[in-house]
């Protein structure tokens, strides 16, 4: 059987489920690498420069470490892409402090808007008094 024919046969025989891990299995090696912030709103409100600037993240395959001024936090993190918009949740392990997001991925833009605790955003609007902050991250090549 030609290997093209394959590659169409086999999702339909293994179902939905095989599909859904084909596209979790590429978001999570699509994310891995080093971002950099290069814009961010808080509840509304445009951040300065200065704040957004010296944040960055890193994604390996099992974790995020968020990286501040030389202060390095590393978080465990979950991806469902399958979900409209994606899904993203991570918990900063040193602080315990645990957020639910959506997250958007546009060639080397990454869009992350999230929420502190159990009500996650359902767009990428950071409206006042919402609680969310939405941050755009460039990917840094090397």
């Amino acid at each position: 059987m030609p290997r093209s024919l394959i590659l169409l046969v086999v999702p339909l025989l293994l179902g939905a489920d095989a599909a859904k891990n084909v596209v979790v299995v590429n978001d999570r090696e699509l994310i891995q690498g080093d971002w950099k912030a290069a814009r961010g709103w808080s509840n509304g409100v445009q951040m300065p420069n200065s704040e957004t600037e010296r944040v960055a993240l890193q994604f390996t395959e099992t974790k995020m470490i968020l990286k501040e001024q030389g202060h390095n936090e590393e978080a465990a993190f979950t991806l469902d892409p399958q979900q409209s918009p994606a899904h993203i949740d991570f918990e900063l392990k040193n602080i315990g402090m645990k957020f639910q997001g959506i997250y958007q991925m546009e060639g080397d833009i990454l869009k992350l808007c999230f929420t502190r605790g159990s009500k996650r955003p359902v767009s990428f609007d950071t409206k006042q008094g919402a609680d969310t902050v939405l941050i755009e991250m460039r990917k840094v090549t090397k």
